[in-house]
Order: structure tokens, then sequence, then C-alpha cells
């Protein structure tokens, strides 16, 4: 009862990627809230249909859906069904605590890292959460759709693509890999999104910063990174992402920018702005230990870098999937 359009195998979803070579929407506010938490999804083979029972075909995406199609037949199905069946079911809190242990207790208003708790977690399970922001993991899986990428290159295992958006200034990256022979997606997860980890496999980042976690709804990250071109300042990010299980299993981490306060831009440095993207995790087989990662966004570098320098060095992005 899945759709399969988007769940290509990797061979399939490489080569109509370089089919389109030479052919080839931002989300909400993030004042809403924030995070940059990521997961790993545990599942089934690209092509396999699940055993377990599963959610109403008509909530899922397919590959014909816009944006706005998938909202309304998840809202429809939500208030025929109930809240969390419609994006995506109440097997989301199921696979997070599978893959991460058990839900904390969303009703403290306790103090998580370095900043205050956002009161839009309090009160609210993590399916009901999830289908509040699925516009944000919408727009992602669109990004990892085929259509209008333009294949770059192949480079350390990574396959990178460009997109041009017509209305939109900066280009968008993608990049698509396999991990291999993994512990598991928790420890994908951890490689990939977890800040701290990012120096030690981005050879452009400086530092990054977890300054807050706060499982299983947002993490708040900050990354500091040199600049492209010797006479231009480095540039920081503050981001927020979230997670989303999909019913077949794939994890989505939909990612940008948010403005807090508390955590003012470094002297010295300049705030670029992830404007769209994220990660998305699809198991390869059952083993839990093969898969392929997408890694896809824009970024407006803002400051007074021109943007055909900022396009131009959009699609290296990507390469922070090389292993």
């Amino acid at each position: 009862c899945h759709d399969t359009a988007l769940q290509l195998d990797a061979a399939t979803f490489g080569e109509k990627q370089k089919d389109i070579n030479g052919q080839g929407s931002p989300i909400e506010s993030p004042a809403d809230e924030g995070e940059v938490l990521a997961g790993a999804a545990g599942g089934a083979d690209a092509g396999r249909r699940d055993a377990e029972p599963c959610v109403d075909a008509s909530t899922e995406p397919s590959a014909g859906d816009s944006t706005a199609a998938w909202r309304a037949r998840a809202e429809d199905a939500t208030e025929t069904q109930g809240a969390g069946v419609g994006f995506p079911a109440k097997k989301h809190s199921e696979m997070y605590e599978h893959h991460f242990g058990t839900v904390e207790d969303t009703k403290s208003d306790t103090i998580e890292g370095t900043i205050a708790r956002r009161p839009s977690t309090w009160e609210i399970d993590i399916d009901a959460y999830v289908l509040k922001h699925k516009d944000r993991f919408a727009a992602l899986l669109e990004l990892e759709k085929p259509d209008g990428w333009h294949f770059v290159r192949e480079q350390d295992g990574v396959e990178v693509f460009k997109k041009n958006v017509p209305g939109e200034q900066f280009l968008y990256f993608k990049g698509v890999t396999e991990f291999r022979s993994q512990k598991s997606l928790a420890d994908v997860f951890e490689k990939l999104t977890v800040a701290e980890n990012r120096p030690k496999y981005d050879g452009i980042c400086r530092e990054a910063i977890t300054h807050q976690h706060c499982p299983p709804h947002y993490s708040v990250t900050q990354y500091f990174v040199n600049s492209p071109v010797g006479f231009i300042n480095p540039r920081e990010t503050l981001m927020t992402g979230r997670i989303c299980f999909l019913p077949d299993g794939t994890l989505a981490v939909a990612v940008q920018s948010v403005d807090i306060p508390e955590i003012p831009v470094k002297p010295g440095y300049v705030r670029a702005k992830f404007i769209t993207g994220g990660y998305i995790f699809r198991a390869l087989d059952d083993s839990n230990t093969n898969f392929r990662v997408t890694w896809t966004g824009s970024v407006d570098p803002q400051g007074w870098i021109p943007t055909w320098i900022a396009n131009m060095v959009a699609p290296q992005q990507a390469l922070t999937l090389a292993k």
C-alpha cells in the first residue's frame, strides 16, 4: 500500500538523475520554532511492501503530488480519522522510539541546553507535532525528486546535483550517497547531524555547537565555516531541524535557519541563511546497516558575496556527505 515513486533503489535513482543531465519553497517562517535534529529510519528495501499494517495510501506523498495537494489530503484524513493519521500516522512515534528510545515527557518546561525550551512543544505529543510541521517535510521531499536537477559530477562517492528554481536567486544543491555496513540508522544519524561531529568530516567547518537538544521535537545548532574566497569573511549558520519518519520507515530531517536573540552573530563572521532543505535517509535493505542518504537545500550567504560566486560554490555543499 506504499507509493514506490519516492522509493527508487540507489542505482535507479542515480540513473534517473543522470538522465536529466543536459536538461539537467521555502517553508514557513522559522520564528515559529526550530531545531537541527536528525534521525535514522529503519526500514525496508526500497521496493518492498511492508508487511506491517500501513496507513491509508491516500495520505502518503506521490510522485505527482504538489505540496498543497499532499497537505490537503493529509488534513482531510486527520479530520476524518483522527490526529496523527494524516501525516505520517501514529507510526512516527513508534519508529522514533524503536530507533532512539522512549519519547520523553513533553509537558516539562525545563531548560534544554543554553536556551529555554519552546512553549509550542509543551502539551503536544510527537505525532501531533510532526503533523503540525508537515509542510516542512513535504518541501524537503519535493527536493528529493529528480525533476529539474542537473548532474554536476561524482566525487568521493557522492553524486552532486544543482538546480535553478524560477524566481529564486540562489541555486539548490543536492548530494546523494550510500552508507553501507553501518551499526544502525542511529549511528548514521549521529555521524551526519550531531553538530560536534561536523568538523571531523567537513574540511571547511571550523567549529560546531549544539545549543539545544530537545528530543523528540527539535535541536538548535550553530556551524562556523571558512570562506571559499580569501577576501570574504567566514560564515556561520544558526539552524533548526525536525525529524519525521514516513510510513515506509524513511527518515526525513527538515532543516532551516532560525534567529534567536540569545545567540548573536559571532564577531568577525556573517550569518548565512539556510533557506530550506535537509536530510533524507532511505534503507537499501532490511539489515538496518545500509542506507541511501540525500542532503539537499539552498543557502543565502548574506553579506557582500556576489550571487555568481555563491552559486558557483553551492554544489560543493553536497560534498559534506563524502566519507
